[in-house]
């Protein structure tokens, strides 16, 4: 997610007052950041800052497996992220659609 607010919590090297409701916002949602330390993820001729934030629930925690920023042009001002997720169980579900 585009925060528009800094964080040591994903390496942006201060925090601002933005940081706090999105934190209680994320823990109160049982949510967890899985950006790693790398170089910032939004990028212009006026400066950089790591404002992009990519979270998941507790039940992915365990399957992500990587996460990085990728190399390909985004055609923004953001830089594209990459993660995957080794493996989902998703258990069926069969739906019965009214008629």
């Amino acid at each position: 997610m585009d925060s528009n607010s800094k964080s040591e919590l994903w390496f942006n090297p201060y925090s601002d007052t933005r940081r706090d409701k999105l934190c209680e916002f994320i823990s109160g949602s049982n949510l967890f950041i899985i950006n790693e330390d790398c170089e910032p993820t939004f990028r212009t001729t006026q400066g950089t800052s790591y404002v992009d934030v990519t979270v998941v629930g507790s039940d992915l925690l365990q399957d992500n497996s990587s996460w990085c920023l990728s190399e390909n042009e985004s055609l923004s001002d953001h830089v594209t992220i990459e993660f995957r997720v080794l493996s989902v169980h998703c258990p069926a579900r069969y739906i019965k659609w009214p008629r």
